[in-house]
């Protein structure tokens, strides 16, 4: 019997920051805590977290926008079946 590995869900939310309230980069966070801090465009942000999310499979990488809101989602590896519903 296979054992499946627990799927890892990184999150790319905004950074805030200190100048007046103004963004400042981007968290990519695992399970609540900081995994690393990139203070780049969000393009370049969104790009190295899918390196990190497609290396570490299985996985999902969840993007969320400025506001908070959640704007995309990729799963990598075991997606899980889809039922008609």
């Amino acid at each position: 019997m296979k054992k499946t590995s627990e799927r890892k869900s990184y999150h790319l939310v905004p950074a805030k920051g200190t100048d007046r309230g103004k963004q400042r980069g981007w968290l990519l966070k695992l399970r609540g805590r900081v995994v690393r801090y990139l203070p780049i465009k969000k393009r370049e942000a969104v790009a190295f977290a899918r390196v990190m999310a497609m290396a570490n499979r299985p996985s999902q990488l969840v993007i969320h926008s400025i506001n908070g809101r959640i704007e995309n989602e990729w799963t990598y590896g075991d997606d899980p079946s889809r039922y008609r519903g």
